[in-house]
């Protein structure tokens, strides 16, 4: 059984790490599995495999899906809240997706695979199964919706993300262009949460496929309490996310929650420190002692720094399956987070978190 995993990176952002845990997996159990990326960040995995695009033809490619959007985007800050889906890459005539017995499509976004390019690899004939990390295949462009429902009729009067919401704003044709690529797919779908499938079931694009439940694997071998913990004096909390700043992984309220508990507990401020990882081009003032370790790219750091905190904590407004918590709970950690997506999922409330 071969089986090709399509995933626009090879290890930056959740569905990166996510794809990969998998494609590690499977070939544990013997299954002839690749991972096929046009990001390349030095994964260098068995079975990873680099679309043969010049890295600056790709940038390119992507950049003209941005800058085409910029005259929509209500501002900066949504510049890449929505995907258009319109510009990717020619993968159905990769050798390694039409030899493939599975086509297992993850992110695909950020000029790696068009709408268009799915009826492409439909017509190859494989089964196709997508895994979704968030809510973009059944929005009109959005990978969040926040509070707006009208993925479950049909997109259109987009007053969170666009400049100008209208009926047939970008979101509507969007939206119908997935309607019309969608028609006659053999996909079948899989959400790493219970939360996604119950939201793509409300959709009016996939309510009629097939849609299952499959979480996110994790190496526990890798992922696990330390066994020579260093002592420390104070209690590290512990903050992660690829982008700091993200609305979405709300760190203003951490922040908050940080001042609200130095100044009802005062004598904390000797007895806690934050630990933080994760790109930040601002650095915040906090309320307590903090150590900003930037991004982190190895594995054995990142586990080391998850060992040596006493608390994680996740206050995502938004979030799939992140990995995040899993890691954390593996290593150990108990985890404080919002009652939100498929964190609950995860933690139980004042038992592991």
């Amino acid at each position: 059984m071969k089986v090709t995993l399509l995933n626009q990176s090879d290890k930056v952002g959740g569905a990166a790490v996510a794809c990969r845990r998998l494609l590690q997996a499977l070939r544990r159990d013997n299954v002839a599995a690749q991972m096929l990326v046009v990001e390349n960040t030095g994964a260098n995995d068995p079975g990873m495999l680099y679309y043969p695009t010049p890295s600056w033809r790709y940038k390119a490619t992507w950049m003209t899906e941005r800058i085409n959007f910029m005259r929509h985007e209500k501002s900066k800050a949504m510049r890449f809240a929505i995907s258009t889906g319109q510009i990717g890459l020619p993968l159905h005539a990769h050798p390694a997706v039409i030899q493939a017995d599975i086509i297992h499509l993850h992110w695909i976004n950020k000029g790696y695979l068009s709408l268009q390019e799915l009826s492409h690899i439909n017509r190859i004939g494989q089964p196709v199964v997508w895994t979704l990390h968030d809510m973009w295949a059944f929005t009109g462009g959005c990978h969040y919706s926040g509070a707006c429902r009208r993925f479950e009729e049909q997109c259109g009067q987009c007053e969170q993300y666009l400049n100008r919401p209208a009926a047939h704003d970008l979101t509507s044709k969007i939206w119908l262009r997935k309607k019309a690529s969608y028609n006659g797919l053999n996909l079948n779908i899989v959400t790493c949460s219970a939360w996604l499938g119950a939201e793509a079931r409300k959709s009016s694009l996939l309510k009629d496929r097939n849609i299952t439940v499959i979480p996110n694997p994790i190496d526990t071998d890798l992922f696990k309490p330390a066994t020579n913990k260093q002592p420390n004096n104070k209690t590290t909390i512990l903050f992660q996310a690829m982008n700091l700043l993200d609305s979405r992984k709300g760190f203003s309220y951490l922040i908050e929650a940080l001042a609200l508990l130095r100044q009802k507990y005062p004598t904390l401020t000797k007895s806690v420190r934050i630990v933080l990882f994760g790109r930040a081009d601002q650095k915040p003032d906090m309320p307590f002692e903090t150590e900003w370790l930037g991004s982190l790219s190895d594995i054995q750091t990142i586990v080391h720094t998850y060992q040596q905190a006493d608390l994680f904590v996740i206050p995502s407004l938004e979030e799939n399956l992140p990995n995040t918590v899993m890691e954390a709970m593996a290593c150990g950690l108990p985890v404080v987070g919002f009652d939100t997506g498929g964190i609950p999922e995860m933690i139980d409330h004042l038992q592991p978190g």
